[in-house]
């Protein structure tokens, strides 16, 4: 049985910072057919649904979801959410190489055109994933944009992050590196507004190289 122990504050947490401003929630999509994370999930100003597959195999694969949940009850729960919503919604769609095909794309844009949300995202990992694998090559995510392009409007994800979050602290940066490896030329940006170097978080971070570049992450977060 799937809880929504992680989730059941969501709709107070969302109201109380809408005092603060807008609210935008990036979901994997998992609890979405569960109708009362619907309602709270509702009042959120901006929406992000992860939708890589609509094939329960291919999304076993690619997404490691928790063995009790099924997608056809989370895409059902996608479709009744987006009838709902008011708010802006948009979808995230990860090609991976070697699993995502021209035909996986071709059902996905189809199950989104029935969603029809407001921006559709094509991405490829441009950071270290948590697992060793690759994203699409440029020709294929190309196609693939065009295939998106016949049923939703869609947008690339594929240049290097420019790495805009608030930087306030050095916890703030053990915080983002926590979920988030930060490229080094970002980290040493954030450090120079700190008046910190970078040897002074070296035991708290470790290095992984990534498409030529170096990143910084919390040791053993992704462990």
């Amino acid at each position: 049985m799937v809880s929504r122990l992680w989730t059941k504050n969501l709709g107070a947490e969302i109201s109380m910072l809408k005092d603060l401003g807008r609210v935008a929630v990036v979901t994997n999509s998992s609890l979405l057919f569960m109708e009362d994370v619907r309602l709270e999930l509702n009042l959120a100003n901006l929406v992000s649904l992860k939708v890589d597959a609509v094939d329960e195999l291919l999304w076993r694969r690619v997404n490691r979801p928790h063995p009790a949940l099924k997608l056809e009850d989370i895409l059902d729960g996608i479709s009744k959410f987006a009838e709902d919503y008011n708010g802006t919604l948009i979808t995230e769609t990860m090609l991976i190489d070697g699993l995502t095909t021209l035909e996986v794309v071709e059902r996905i844009a189809e199950f989104l055109e029935s969603v029809s949300p407001d921006k559709a995202y094509l991405a490829i990992p441009t950071r270290p994933p948590a697992e060793n694998v690759r994203g699409a090559e440029i020709d294929f995510v190309l196609e693939a944009g065009r295939i998106f392009k016949k049923h939703v409007d869609v947008e690339l994800l594929i240049e290097p992050e420019k790495g805009e979050f608030e930087i306030k602290s050095k916890e703030d940066i053990l915080a983002i590196a926590s979920v988030h490896p930060i490229r080094e030329d970002i980290l040493k940006t954030y450090l120079k507004k700190l008046g910190l170097e970078v040897e002074e978080l070296l035991d708290e971070l470790e290095e992984e190289k990534f498409q030529g570049a170096k990143y910084f992450k919390k040791v053993n977060t992704f462990q």
